[in-house]
């Protein structure tokens, strides 16, 4: 059993390794797409758009990828999403002037995302196997991890984008990609069975929906995603710019140190959950509520800020309960769901999610372009409190224990 252990956790770091790679890569090239398109002219609706083109494309790819994940070796189909996404930034290097190759690109690459999201999140399942002592321990390494490097990437991927230029910065990204690729190459897994199907693509859809709705935990889980994922567009890359520049009045530089905070205060709340997972597991459902709470009542004192310090304080306080409660959720996923099922889950969940979030920042970016970005953070900040009583009120909830 000791040595399984070792073995687990081996298979583990090489598992963490690309996945720090790939982050990288994918904040410098949201970086490039967001700050060349807002930069044209000041539009937050215009730099939006970028992200309803990766919502749209991410939705996409859920619906045609809830027939296939659970089909295929989830591998290789994670490494054919980085070969594929190298292709498309360099096309995006040669035709980067083009505005509307730009958006087609964007598109492509969200639809290479919506791949790779719910099949990392399969074989990171696949290579926490019940040897590997906690869940939620487990849980707590891999995303804090991810948020250090993610802290590092916002804190210098703005200045090192504009020294570098939009090209050069693209070339940065392929790197990063390419050595995505090659530490993918040492993973060994095991062997899982594919089952092999006949089903038809809505037969499948059906019976990874009814795994879904079925299934207590998991669907209590996803509607509370759902109601936050229509409030946390205020935390979207471009919502968060437009208010830094127009509420705050500071430059794009202050955009970076507020995701940068913002991820600190995640990276601790990751070491929390590793330090603590035990008791963490213990208290489930009440840590969901505390979290909630914290970040509703946070909110509300962000929208109605307009000091540079408080802000960062404020996003560094709202990423500290947000990412235990975030390791809380996955954990309960892992445990809940079954493995010839998960990965057609996991897909539906990220199409609800996209499609509410594509939604969302559509009709509040309009609504910001002419009432102003501050009514947005309201809106969100009462769907938070919303939230918030209605986990205080479910006992499904509060007795949920990871």
């Amino acid at each position: 059993m000791k040595r399984d252990s070792i073995e687990v956790k081996k298979k583990f770091t090489y598992f963490l390794c690309p996945q720090i790679t790939l982050t990288l890569s994918n904040i410098v090239t949201n970086m490039v797409f967001i700050l060349s398109v807002y930069n044209r002219n000041s539009s937050i609706f215009q730099a939006s758009l970028v992200l309803v083109t990766s919502s749209f494309a991410q939705l996409f790819g859920s619906a045609i990828l809830t027939k296939f994940i659970d089909s295929y070796n989830r591998k290789h189909l994670y490494k054919f999403s980085l070969y594929f996404k190298f292709i498309l930034l360099l096309f995006s290097y040669l035709y980067f002037e083009n505005i509307g190759a730009l958006f087609v690109i964007r598109f492509l690459l969200s639809l290479s995302d919506s791949i790779i999201s719910p099949v990392q999140s399969v074989i990171l399942t696949q290579v926490l196997t019940d040897e590997y002592e906690n869940r939620v321990k487990a849980n707590g390494i891999f995303y804090s991890t991810l948020q250090v490097f993610q802290t590092c990437a916002w804190v210098v991927g703005i200045p090192v984008v504009k020294y570098l230029n939009y090209n050069k910065a693209l070339i940065l990204a392929m790197l990063l990609l390419v050595l995505c690729f090659i530490l993918m190459e040492k993973i060994r897994l095991n062997e899982i069975k594919i089952p092999t199907s006949k089903a038809t693509y809505f037969q499948t859809i059906k019976s990874g929906w009814h795994a879904l709705i079925n299934n207590d935990v998991v669907k209590t889980i996803t509607l509370l995603d759902l109601s936050e994922t229509i409030a946390n567009v205020i935390w979207s890359q471009t919502f968060l710019l437009t208010f830094t520049v127009t509420i705050l009045n500071l430059d794009e530089k202050w955009w970076g140190y507020q995701g940068s905070i913002y991820f600190i205060g995640s990276i601790i709340g990751g070491i929390i959950s590793a330090r603590f997972a035990e008791n963490i597991a213990r208290y489930g459902g009440k840590i969901i509520f505390v979290s909630s709470l914290s970040v509703a009542l946070f909110t509300w004192l962000y929208t109605y800020n307009g000091v540079a310090l408080v802000a960062l304080a404020l996003n560094f306080l709202i990423g500290f309960p947000y990412q235990i409660r975030d390791i809380v959720e996955q954990s309960l996923l892992q445990e809940s769901v079954t493995n010839d099922s998960m990965g057609r889950v996991f897909a539906i969940r990220q199409f609800l999610t996209t499609l509410l979030s594509m939604l969302t920042i559509l009709l509040a970016s309009s609504l910001a372009e002419r009432f102003g970005v501050r009514l947005i953070y309201i809106f969100a900040a009462v769907i938070y409190s919303m939230t918030t009583i209605w986990i205080a009120k479910s006992k499904l909830i509060k007795n949920l224990r990871a």
